[in-house]
């Protein structure tokens, strides 16, 4: 009796150790499993026979052959045993992480086995997938297994099809310069293959993964095998430009030309395999190189997409071992390098160049910085970024030579190896001392791009016209025939069509017209046409055309019930008819669309997430890399939806404004379809614009759409980055600046008078005013009009020593004299306003304004105050839509921080802020909440008349004759009239000797503007610092011979308020 007892406990204890040997038949099942027939495999997705402790993987069960279909599953996961070391005869297992189920439709825990998830539906499917947390570090080696059943009496289990065993990776990260071999005796030449296969993605490193799926991407990959007196890249080394475009633009064509350049003297053969984005992050990419006894090192390199400089790699790895054989295989973890050349700290960080420039690095791991995507992640928990393998495929004998005669002439097929770089993969032909047969190579198993065609077998290409190559097409660039001429397209007007017709032809690729496309293609090998080729030969082309048509259309009649609901869908006005009824397909073709391709976008100018209701904008649908064409398409606007006010159970949608043809442009509406617009012709065009005027108040959110054909049947739906979502900007119209213009084409200068609007008061702002209100007051309005190249602030960015001045003391001098030295080349115009005399009161001047310099920026200082002023930042007076000047602008004006005062008061004592912070929105009373805050002051731009541009020149300190610039074209430099008819200048005796300063100038005419014949307005007069006896310009190299406390205590300017007669010409404001 106690044997029996002891040997239950045995078998029960036993059983909770090997916890996997549970029941995993299907429910009600009592036949055996049938043995696995390799339909059904189970695959651990990013993980081929080991894991990463920790690492979050996806499980699934497939159809291999896509059409068996199972009904049922189970996926259980099993610890290795070991030892009891308390107790030998005893067993334990290891923790094998946990399975759980993705979503609780398609799979839920199991209640029968430990570590299990099966079916929640025994529903007919090909596919399921669940997650898988692999254990912690420690924990051994770890089976999968899985139980598939068709029905109740016809299942299967484990098997190697359903097993699948992983085991911990202890290896550190191996993409690290090994040690090297300086004495490399191997006679024999080897042939490596290059197998690169990226792991990035949103299960492996969720942190801070890009939000678009389909911008992530990695670059071709490009390296060489070279000699150890060679290296590409190297941890502790600068990048090189070509090295740097890589890492930061995912660009290699630059680092590509480096190598070339160094293929003669200590590179053997280029490495590119091509470079794989969404949705084929995961695929393989393939190169091949030769090595011998002098070139037997290897680098590579894949940029990633996005990201600050961050790439992928191996340097200068040898593949002659110390006991001069070649290494057989090796496969390596990359993990991520920092080129040195950017600052950015994720994926997608704006662009924060590192100067000067840094070294080559690892990525800063265990970051304590929550933007990073690596915050406290150590380099031992984190998931590589891609796995590079190097596999020996064959050497081929060479007789081993004297010492300066191993160098000797090369074969021409061996030159091929080192020129022959613009195919996919980099071929390498054997030599004429091959021994033996060349194994043959594996092709990359790769998918082509959606619109290409690939290698078919004769029976795929049966039931197709063949191609035939044009024998007068260049032999670089091989074409095939044109094909036969369109039908003419165009409108029926009378009987009589005037249109159109067109035609297309093909670049061949070894015979292949790649870029045809065809959807029963197999997608085997993938052949790229050269970028020369693109650029220099057309493969389209269309000609005017006349021909009969008839004005009826024979469309089929639709009877009976659908007729019916037709009738009745005709009868709602609501959007969402519209929706049903209209087909936007481009070209009316009957293909399916593709998803959407990253070659083409749409983008709203000037609107990055919010549009202001009723204004108008220009829609532009471009192709990314101004290269790529488009031959049709479709835009339309479509807004949020609502319920129904008649309804509510049924929706509606709100108005999404309306789309309408830009002038000029290729877009025409669409007669199918209200509210979008559609292409004029079949050009092919890489880029087509289009007005939208956004809807009123309350509409929410408008997506703009587009559809894009790139051959009559090849089109890709509206979705990524043919699809733009923006929301209605709630913010005050006043508040807002005007949308910034790249490209002012305005054909006339204009003067604009400005007024400044004080509006801060104890009335309005009790909360945010001096205590003593009597010391309350604006300082001197200063600022200019400008070009994109300056600025007298920025947002985000640290205070000018001028405009600290200004904001801590008021004192607008030396702002004045960092304006002045831009005068003539950066700046038209320097604006000048008294400052007000009462904080609710206005001051005004008046300027100048070219295309060139089409952008005004204006600052004055709330005094007191630690370091507060208020300000406006290239501020667009061009407008964007026109090209015109602005007929008025408004725009109020809120408290900015200098960033240089850490007081929290009006009259705080100064409290200097180390180091000194960005320029940013000032916080004065914490306890007003941000929309409650009313504005200080407002700005109002108003056009006063525009000048002819008849002159044209160039403000410098030189001689200038004042008779010659006439009222089209009056500019003050900073050196008056009056001085530069005097060659001598003599320091004035009231001067501090230490700072010896020129006698003032005459006073400048009276400027301001004229109304009724008598200018009220303001006169300036001029000297010069003293050098040695010569007056020197505060603009030009002379100018920093001039104390810096000579030019702070002494200005060169002076500024006082003029009556004059005049009569009704304009005359220039207020300028210097």
């Amino acid at each position: 009796m106690n044997n029996l007892i002891f040997l239950g406990l045995f078998f029960l204890l036993k059983s909770e150790v090997f916890g996997f040997r549970c029941d995993r038949r299907p429910y009600g099942s009592i036949s055996k499993p049938s043995a696995a027939d390799g339909r059904f495999k189970l695959t651990v997705i990013g993980a081929e026979d080991t894991y990463m402790p920790d690492q979050l993987y996806t499980v699934q069960i497939t159809s291999t052959d896509a059409v068996s279909r199972f009904t049922g599953f189970m996926i259980s996961a099993d610890g290795a045993t070991k030892p009891d070391p308390s107790n030998p005869r005893r067993m334990i297992a290891f923790f094998p992480g946990h399975l759980r189920p993705q979503d609780l439709i398609s799979a839920k825990f199991s209640d029968r086995c430990l570590y299990s998830v099966e079916h929640a539906i025994a529903s007919p499917k090909t596919s399921v997938e669940v997650y898988w947390q692999a254990p912690e570090s420690g924990n051994g080696c770890v089976t999968l297994r899985a139980m598939v059943a068709e029905t109740d009496e016809v299942w299967f289990e484990d098997g190697p099809p359903l097993t699948q065993r992983l085991c911990e990776d202890m290896r550190q990260p191996d993409d690290v310069t090994p040690q090297l071999n300086y004495d490399c005796q191997i006679c024999d030449e080897a042939k490596y293959e290059i197998a690169f296969t990226g792991i990035w993605s949103r299960n492996t490193h969720p942190r801070l993964y890009p939000e678009k799926e389909w911008e992530p991407r990695y670059s071709d990959l490009v390296g060489a095998s070279h000699a150890i007196d060679c290296t590409l890249w190297a941890p502790g080394a600068l990048a090189s430009d070509g090295f740097k475009e890589l890492a930061e633009h995912a660009n290699t064509s630059r680092f590509e030309g480096e190598i070339r350049e160094q293929i003669s003297s200590c590179v053997r053969t280029m490495v590119k395999g091509k470079g794989h984005g969404y949705p084929k992050m995961n695929n393989p990419t393939y190169a091949f190189i030769r090595a011998d006894k002098r070139y037997h090192l290897i680098s590579v390199a894949v940029g990633i997409h996005p990201s600050p400089d961050w790439f992928l790699g191996v340097t200068r790895f040898e593949l002659c071992q110390n006991d001069n054989t070649w290494v057989k295989e090796r496969e390596l973890n990359l993990f991520p390098w920092d080129a040195g050349t950017d600052s950015g700290v994720s994926y997608e960080s704006m662009n924060i160049a590192t100067f000067p420039q840094d070294v080559i690095s690892r990525v800063q791991m265990s970051s304590f910085d929550k933007n990073s995507p690596f915050y406290e992640t150590d380099m031992k928990e984190l998931h590589p970024f891609g796995r590079l393998r190097i596999k020996l495929v064959r050497t081929y004998h060479k007789e081993c030579e004297e010492e300066g005669k191993d160098e000797t002439t090369v074969t021409e097929e061996e030159k091929s190896t080192t020129e022959d770089v613009t195919s996919t993969t980099t071929e390498v032909t054997t030599t004429e001392t091959e021994a033996d047969t060349e194994e043959p190579s594996p092709s990359e198993p790769d998918a082509p791009s959606r619109y290409q065609n690939t290698q078919l077998g004769s029976g795929e290409r049966a039931r197709e016209t063949p191609v035939v190559t044009d024998p007068e097409s260049p032999e670089d660039c091989p074409m095939s025939q044109w094909q036969e001429w369109s039908e003419c397209e165009g409108e029926c007007v009378n009987g009589q069509i005037v249109g159109y017709r067109w035609r297309e032809r093909y670049h061949l690729v070894d015979g292949i017209a790649v870029e045809k496309y065809d959807p029963h293609a197999k997608h085997k090998v993938m052949k790229e046409v050269p970028r020369f080729c693109k650029l220099h030969y057309d493969t389209f082309e269309r000609e005017e055309c006349e021909d009969k048509c008839s004005d009826d259309f024979s469309i089929e009649e639709p009877t009976g019930h659908v007729l019916e609901v037709l009738i009745l869908l005709a009868t709602f006005t609501i959007c969402t008819c519209e929706d049903i009824l209209c087909d936007r397909r481009p070209l009316g073709t009957n293909t399916d669309p593709l998803p959407p391709d990253s070659r083409f976008k749409i983008e709203i100018i000037g609107v990055n997430d919010k549009y202001i209701p009723t204004r108008q904008y220009t829609i532009r649908l471009s192709a990314m890399d101004g290269v790529s064409t488009f031959i049709a398409f479709t835009i339309w606007a479509r807004g949020d939806i609502k319920p129904h006010d008649k309804n509510p159970q049924k929706t509606a949608h709100l108005d999404p404004g309306f789309v309408f043809p830009a002038p000029h442009s290729e877009t025409t509406p669409n007669k199918k379809c209200n509210n979008s617009v559609v292409q004029t012709d079949l050009t092919p065009k890489t880029s087509v614009e289009a007005y939208w005027k956004a809807p009123k108040k309350e509409n929410k959110c408008v997506t703009i759409n587009a559809v894009v054909a790139v051959k009559r049947d090849v089109w890709y739906r509206q979705d990524g980055p043919l699809s733009k979502r923006v929301c209605e900007d709630r913010r005050n119209v006043l508040d807002m600046q005007p949308t910034k213009n790249d490209n002012c084409t305005a054909q006339e200068d204009a003067r604009y008078l400005l007024t400044f609007e004080g509006m801060w008061s104890y009335n309005t702002h009790s909360k945010m005013f001096p205590e003593s209100e009597d010391l309350a007051r604006f300082s001197d309005v200063v600022g200019a009009s400008h070009n994109s190249k300056f600025n007298v602030f920025k947002y985000n960015s640290d205070a000018s020593e001028g405009l600290k001045r200004l904001a801590e003391q008021g004192n607008t001098t030396q702002l004045e004299i960092e304006i002045m030295k831009q005068l003539g080349r950066n700046i038209r115009t320097i604006i000048k306003a008294v400052a007000p005399p009462k904080t609710n009161m206005m001051t005004t001047s008046m300027f100048r304004v070219t295309r060139e310099h089409h952008l005004v920026s204006l600052v004055t200082a709330l005094i007191p105050s630690p370091d507060w002023f208020l300000g406006v930042s290239n501020m667009e007076l061009c407008d964007v839509r026109t090209g015109t000047w602005a007929n008025n602008l408004t725009l109020n004006l809120y408290p900015m921080d200098a960033g240089t005062d850490s007081g929290k008061k009006f009259e705080s004592s100064n409290d200097e802020t180390m180091p000194p912070q960005p320029i940013s929105p000032a916080v004065i009373n914490p306890s007003v909440p941000k929309e409650e805050v009313r504005p200080f002051a407002r700005l109002q731009f108003d056009l006063i008349r525009t000048y002819a541009r008849t002159v044209t020149f160039e403000v410098t300190s030189e001689v200038t004759n004042t008779e010659e610039v006439e009222e089209t074209e009056k500019v003050y430099s900073s050196t008056p009239a009056t001085q530069r008819e005097t060659s001598v200048e003599i320091a004035s005796e009231e001067s501090d000797p230490n700072c010896p300063m020129s006698g003032w100038d005459d006073w400048l005419s009276c400027e301001g503007e004229c109304i009724d014949n008598q200018i009220e307005g303001y006169q300036m007069r001029f000297r010069h610092h003293m050098v040695n006896n010569q007056p020197v310009d505060l603009i030009g190299p002379l100018s920093k011979r001039i104390p810096k406390d000579c030019i702070e205590k002494y200005s060169v300017t002076e500024l006082r308020a003029c009556t004059d007669s005049c009569d009704e010409e304009e005359n220039e404001g207020i300028a210097s």
